[in-house]
């Protein structure tokens, strides 16, 4: 039974498009009255931040365009989807920020060295002064408005883009600071504009800087630290498996079919142990996890197979149609197939991160090793290991559902509820 439930992604992308617009929306209405506030109330500060406004504009745009690229399913030349499309949007969006400070930065050593060499800067207009204090108060309403959307949905570019709305808040601080002593306190006061910019811009650069360091850390897929892999001692072997006792069910993880349909030698000896295992009463129940998401792809039918062709049961060979990744195949293990305890079977190299993740989402998991021949190609299927690392450890942490939740299905009674 293969989920019929909407995509996740495409809700998701729906949530980031439905908050983007309102941000877009308000940032346009906004920008335009505090550029027509800053030229009617002779205030340089005023419009330099309309400007700023209106870079918002910009990183909407592309909070938009990025969420219906990295919404796409994984495909033949993105094996783990296209999540870092949102990733790059968020860097351009940081960049976009770090630019910004360095404009209101610019402006602010001018205005300073203007006021040394004598120059008195004009006193604004008291329209000027409240478009600066409506600005605050609309921007940092809309900074939690995203802010807290983008959490919910495990956004980082909706996040990314409510600091931007925040930054936008602080520029208007420190535009309203400037305006209100220009326009309270007399010619002396009115240096306190371009002081308040600078530190403005260094508010700017902060959350730039961070958003940067971070959106790199995640396209250089940083692999787990040295001490998490150090904590999963799990790796048992088929015997050992055999005697740990109450294991809801063996998961055998995809890993890739042929053209023909035949699985790959590595999902071929995935299957062969989690047959064993089954033999020798890890448990009774089998679940193969794997990419059934294209009519013309079929992993899980094809495990299945040879699972009942090695002489097991059919009844006892469950399919999970969407294990599109090794996180959505854990949590949908224990969210729709309600295991609790679990013996994964995969090759070593990648035990590390699916036993991680299961312990991040709860399980009481083991895994044993399918490595049972040397595998062409396994140096570059180790690098691509590591970068696929760091995503999960991410995505362990902040656990959005999958792209698939379908209604439960009980391991304890009969597999065929699976087929499809």
């Amino acid at each position: 039974m293969k989920p019929d439930m909407q995509p996740r992604a495409e809700r998701r992308k729906r949530e980031i498009y439905r908050v983007t617009f309102v941000g877009l929306a308000v940032n346009l209405l906004l920008s335009a009255a505090k550029l027509a506030a800053g030229i009617v109330g002779r205030s340089a500060a005023m419009t330099a931040d309309a400007v700023h406004s209106f870079s918002d504009l910009a990183t909407d745009v592309v909070v938009i365009a990025f969420a219906r690229i990295s919404a796409k399913p994984r495909d033949a030349g993105h094996d783990y989807g296209h999540g870092k499309y949102e990733t790059l949007a968020t860097l351009l969006i940081s960049l976009a920020l770090a630019a910004v400070g360095a404009g209101i930065l610019l402006s602010a050593v001018r205005s300073i060295r203007a006021v040394a060499e004598g120059v008195v800067l004009p006193r604004p207009g008291a329209v000027a002064l409240v478009a600066a204090g409506v600005s605050v108060v609309v921007k940092e309403i809309l900074y939690r408005y995203t802010v807290r959307a983008g959490r919910r949905i495990g956004s980082p570019s909706v996040v990314a883009n409510a600091w931007h709305h925040r930054s936008d808040a602080l520029s208007s601080l420190g535009t309203l600071a400037g305006i209100g002593c220009a326009y309270f306190l007399g010619e002396g006061w009115r240096i306190a504009d371009p002081i308040a910019a600078l530190v403005v811009a260094a508010f700017i650069f902060r959350i730039a800087f961070g958003l940067i360091r971070s959106g790199l850390g995640e396209l250089m897929e940083r692999s787990l630290p040295p001490e998490t892999e150090e904590e999963i001692p799990r790796i048992v072997t088929a015997d050992e498996a055999a005697v740990l006792g109450n294991v809801d069910c063996v998961l055998v993880l995809g890993c890739g079919v042929h053209p023909d349909g035949c699985p790959s030698d590595m999902l071929a000896d995935r299957i062969a142990q989690g047959v064993a295992l089954y033999e020798n009463g890890t448990s009774p129940k089998l679940l193969m996890s794997g990419d059934h998401g294209r009519a013309d792809y079929d992993e899980v039918n094809a495990m299945r197979e040879m699972a009942v062709q090695a002489g097991l049961p059919a009844d006892d060979v469950f399919m999970d149609h969407a294990g599109f990744s090794t996180y959505e195949s854990m949590y949908r293990a224990r969210d729709v197939f309600g295991a609790k305890r679990i013996v994964i079977v995969s090759q070593k190299y990648h035990l590390y991160r699916a036993l991680y993740v299961a312990e991040r989402l709860g399980l009481d998991a083991y895994g044993v090793s399918a490595d049972l021949r040397p595998y062409a190609g396994q140096e570059a299927r180790e690098l691509r290991e590591v970068l696929a690392r760091n995503k999960d450890f991410f995505t362990a942490i902040v656990q959005p559902p999958p792209t698939f939740l379908g209604d439960p299905i009980s391991l304890s009674g009969s597999a065929s509820v699976t087929e499809g």
